[in-house]
């Protein structure tokens, strides 16, 4: 009886919990689409009450703002004030004035709801209406605030008046500027009409008889609030109402209803009674007005239809309920019948000495029958699995015994592996020391090689230049040693001119004697000629001396400049026998530079080598590490191993005995 139990807790209660669960919650969202589609059908309902007199309201002040754009686009009236140019003067007579009174006052008669029939002129600043020109000392229409107000609009607009005491009227007024068809201002026109009018459709909005409408204009003042005295609320700010009232809820109210938004509603508290608040803007362009119409529910009117369709959905939601408990457990009862006669056998299998010849009966074709049966099977094939256990049991035990003994003879063979492996590495080890020894060895060369091949680098920088500045030198001397030849050649030709001057200088000598002789000859008339030929002799003999010491030195700087021919000439086979033998030092030089550059290379590649052959010797030390390190866990995983064949055999012979125990024939 406790099995069954635990068997109906573990189907019955999560199943019927289930159930029960998304039964809840299709209720719950069925409940709230409900409740949300009555509450929407009852403010929709009162919603359509307010828009209907919100149109009425508004079909009124448009159908009334027709009188005006009618009545001051007559040919008649604009031409008569257009000419109307007599300030307070007698015009009692003019038929003019008498017919526009007399067409204000047909208008009052047909229309109960109008008032006043107006024109305010611009010329001469007097106002008439339906009982003609108004003739109070003092007043002209300038200097009205709501002439300058409908000057500055400048279109037909509905303009709030003020509360009558006398007869207790309230009043609007509809008016226009007026102009002539060339586009003359003339003046401004208009209508007054009772608010009561309006008053007595926003009294008639009614839900199921009950309700309170009102009306604010676009400054958030009330100017209609039915069934209360205007001194309480006749343009007043809409927030105020609180305190008039002792009310809740106006001051959130006049926010909202001031931002102009459609189809929304806000809560107060008025009259000790909760309302929902609906609103709707009424507005023209022609005539030009915005206000709004508010109307206040009784929330309970609301409510009470949502609590009473949410009571019927709740009593079919509970009887719903209850049939599907009752349902779902008579139908999990009449399944669990056959599993509590499956357990019973099943427990009595596991009791009786672990008999697997007993099977369990099958009594239906269901799941549970098919559950029975495909138990049978399984019993069978436990059978013939323990009875091949037990064959092969025997066998695995016999086997066992032999491997143990196999085991001991691989463990003794690891141990001795072992210690081989470990004296390999130990002089693998000293290997790498060597050659690590010869690697800095290499190194130093390498040092020493890089430091040779600096020097000779900086050998052929300073080879290259002295060639240079050799074969720079040997151009010089060439060129100076042919500048010398010229100028010997040169001085050759001066000593020749210096002969000819000579040669000419001894003529000049010979003609100055000549010249005296015949000087002498002549006598007196030869004085002065022989003067002259004085003066010539004594000048060639100053210019044949000159010539010679002129000779003197040309001869003299002609022999050192042969004598310098003569040096520069030694200097030049010294300095070319010198030159190569410096272009055979240098090819010597220069090939000693590039067999350093390849001992370095050499060195280098004999480094890289060295380091190679340290970096497989330390992975063969590694490896061989890496082997001595898994030959010991190899003789210690063959000890484990050892310890646990031991085990097993052990274990073999428990399994044996257990497997004795089950009955398969």
């Amino acid at each position: 009886m406790q099995k069954r139990f635990r068997i109906q807790k573990k189907l019955l209660i999560p199943y019927l919990g289930s159930i029960l669960l998304l039964f809840s919650l299709f209720s719950l969202i069925t409940f709230m689409t409900i409740r949300d589609l009555v509450r929407d059908a009852v403010t929709g309902e009162a919603q359509r009450l307010l828009e209907w007199d919100a149109s009425e309201i508004r079909g009124f002040l448009v159908e009334r703002g027709r009188i005006p754009l009618t009545l001051f686009k007559d040919p008649f009236i604009l031409d008569w004030f257009s000419h109307y140019n007599r300030f307070r003067a007698p015009i009692q007579n003019d038929p003019g004035y008498y017919r526009f009174t007399a067409l204000c006052r047909e208008l009052l008669a047909s229309d109960s709801t109008l008032n006043s029939v107006y024109f305010a002129t611009d010329n001469t600043e007097e106002y008439f209406d339906e009982e003609g020109r108004y003739e109070q000392d003092g007043y002209f229409v300038k200097d009205r605030p709501w002439w300058h107000k409908a000057v500055r609009i400048n279109r037909l607009y509905c303009e709030l008046g003020g509360y009558d005491y006398e007869d207790s009227t309230m009043a609007a007024s509809l008016q226009m500027p007026v102009y002539m068809q060339s586009g003359r201002f003339l003046g401004i026109g208009g209508i007054d009409i009772e608010i009561k009018t309006i008053g007595e459709l926003v009294a008639e909005l009614k839900y199921h008889g009950q309700g309170q409408a009102f009306m604010i204009n676009e400054s958030g003042d009330v100017f209609v609030f039915p069934g209360y005295h205007p001194d309480l609320y006749y343009m007043r700010p809409l927030r105020r109402l609180d305190d008039v009232f002792s009310a809740q809820g106006f001051r959130e109210l006049a926010r909202e209803m001031m931002q102009y938004q459609k189809n929304t509603f806000k809560f107060v508290h008025w009259n000790g009674t909760h309302y929902i608040v609906f609103f709707h803007t009424i507005q023209s362009n022609q005539p030009y007005f915005r206000w709004q119409l508010a109307f206040m529910v009784p929330e309970k009117l609301v409510n009470e239809p949502v609590r009473q369709r949410t009571w019927a959905i709740m009593q079919w939601i509970f009887l719903a309920g209850i049939l599907i408990i009752a349902y779902g457990t008579w139908r999990t009862l009449k399944v669990l019948r056959p599993l509590d006669a499956l357990a019973s056998r099943l427990h009595t299998i596991a009791n009786e000495k672990s008999d697997l010849t007993q099977e369990l009966p099958v009594f239906t074709k269901d799941a549970i029958g098919q559950t029975a049966k495909n138990f049978n099977l399984f019993l069978g094939q436990i059978r013939q699995l323990v009875s091949s256990m037990i064959h092969h049991t025997k066998d695995v035990a016999d086997k066992i015994n032999h491997l143990h003994e196999d085991h001991q003879i691989i463990t003794e063979s690891g141990k001795e592996m072992s210690d081989k492996i470990g004296k390999v590495a130990n002089t693998s080890g000293q290997m790498v020391q060597h050659v690590e020894e010869v690697m800095l060895g290499v190194k130093e060369v390498t040092r020493l090689s890089k430091q040779f091949l600096d020097v000779v680098d900086k050998g052929k920088a300073l080879v290259r230049e002295s060639m240079q500045s050799m074969g720079n030198m040997a151009k010089e001397t060439v060129s100076l040693y042919n500048d010398m030849q010229r100028l010997h050649k040169e001085s050759d030709a001066l000593i020749n001119m210096v002969k000819v001057i000579d040669d000419i200088n001894e003529r000049v000598a010979m003609l100055a004697i000549n010249a005296s002789i015949e000087a002498v000859k002549a006598g007196e008339q030869g004085a002065g000629f022989s003067v002259v030929a004085k003066e010539i002799e004594t000048l060639s003999m100053n210019t044949s001396n000159a010539n010679r010491q002129t000779l003197a030195v040309i001869q003299t700087f002609s022999e050192s400049m042969d004598q310098f021919k003569k040096d520069l000439q030694k200097m030049k086979e010294t300095m070319v026998q010198e030159r190569h033998s410096f272009i055979a030092i240098s090819e010597m030089f220069l090939f000693l530079a590039d067999q350093a550059h390849h001992t370095d290379k050499a060195a280098v590649q004999m480094h890289i080598e060295n380091q190679q052959q340290v970096e497989s010797l330390q992975l063969i030390n590694d490896s061989i590490q890496h082997i001595s390190e898994a030959a010991q866990q190899v003789a210690e995983s063959i000890s484990h191993s050892s310890e646990q064949i031991r085990i097993v055999h052990e274990h073999m012979q428990a399994l044996q005995k257990s497997a004795d125990a089950f009955k398969v024939e």
